[in-house]
This record gives structure tokens, C-alpha cells and sequence, in this order.
């Protein structure tokens, strides 16, 4: 089977938690399969580099995700977003997962899913609903717009906790499971604490 994740931010290049989670899922899939993460240019050189078994494929140089205030920038999101369906379409893949946010690649991821008739998964770390207004002020109403209409694509929605499933749900997705990270809490809880 041949899969694609999408996502802007690449781990070990970027290294948060939901980089993390698809590094792991990846690196274990692509004992068995074809795996492929559709990214951002995050190494110096060529447009793809593979690491751990995953085949990292760039769409384009890295750009600043941030503004000086530290708001996420629109204009990356779009960039990534019109990048995607060009290099999805250079493949035939069998499963495409594209995390939810920056919401624009998932538009491409979906529109790649009809034209190749393959199964597409959106993975929701968490849904802002009104947080968008505190976040861009007026212009986060646009925030709402589109984080409500990527729930409500035709995708299987995959929530990573019961309260994002809830929140999705109350946006209108349909399709939705929870498949937690994988943290494994009684581990966390078992270590002493530092002095």
C-alpha cells in the first residue's frame, strides 16, 4: 500500500507533538508499506530525503510560519495548501491522512481523493470554534468559515481525544473516530519526580 501524510512541519526537522505522532505512525507503516510525507523543504538540499523508512517529499522551500506577533501566518497556510494536489497528483496513492490545521491542504487532499478515488483521513489535533475570534479578532469569523467547512468535507475525521471528536461533531463532521496519540499516562504517573 502506498500512504501520504500532508503536513506543513516535518518531524525531526520540527519537533512537536503532532510532528511526533506522525513520525511514529509513519515510521511504523513503512515497515510494510510505502510511506510518504508531503511537506515543506526542512533538510539543505533536493526535493525529497529519505529518513527512518519515510520517504520525505518537499512541495516547496520552508517559509516563515509565524507573523513578529506570533499569530500563525495565512499566507503559509495557503502556500502549502496550493503546493499539496501537485505533488499528490505526481503519485497514485492508496490513503491520504492530512492533518486538519493549516485547513487549506486538505481541501487539495480532498479534491485528489475524488479524482483518484482514494481514501482520504483528516487528522484533528483540536477544533478552535470561537477561539478564532479571541485569535484574529473580525477576521477569525473567516477562521470559523473554514475550519467548519474542512469538518464537513467528505473524509474519515479522525479526532485524537473525545472532547475534539465532541467539538468536530458539533461542527457538522460526519465520520468521525478518536484515535488517541498513544501516550501512555501510567508511565508518565509512575516517574518520581525530580529534586
Amino acid at each position: 500500500m502506498k500512504i501520504a501524510f500532508v503536513y506543513d512541519a516535518a518531524y525531526p526537522f520540527v519537533k512537536g507533538g503532532g510532528e511526533r505522532r506522525i513520525y511514529e505512525l509513519a515510521k511504523r507503516l513503512a515497515e510494510k508499506h510505502e510511506v510518504c510525507w508531503i511537506t515543506l523543504r526542512w533538510w539543505n538540499s533536493g526535493n525529497s530525503i529519505e529518513i527512518d523508512g519515510i520517504n520525505y517529499i518537499s512541495v516547496g522551500k520552508c517559509v516563515d510560519f509565524y507573523t513578529k506577533s506570533g499569530r500563525r501566518r495565512i499566507s503559509e497556510a495557503l502556500y502549502f495548501g496550493r503546493k499539496v494536489l501537485p505533488a499528490l497528483m505526481r503519485e497514485r496513492y492508496d490513503v491520504v491522512d492530512c492533518t486538519a490545521f493549516p485547513y487549506f491542504p486538505c481541501f487539495s487532499a480532498r479534491f485528489y481523493s475524488m479524482l483518484r478515488n482514494t481514501r482520504l483521513f483528516i487528522t484533528w489535533h483540536e477544533v478552535w470554534g470561537d477561539y478564532w475570534l479571541d485569535y484574529l479578532g473580525k477576521l477569525g469569523h473567516l477562521g470559523k468559515f473554514v475550519e467548519k467547512r474542512v469538518a464537513m468535507l467528505k473524509a474519515k475525521h479522525i479526532a485524537v481525544s473525545s472532547l475534539t471528536r465532541r467539538e468536530l461533531e458539533k461542527l457538522g463532521a460526519s465520520n468521525v473516530v478518536v484515535v488517541p496519540n498513544g501516550v501512555d499516562f501510567k508511565r508518565i504517573e509512575s516517574v518520581r519526580p525530580a529534586e
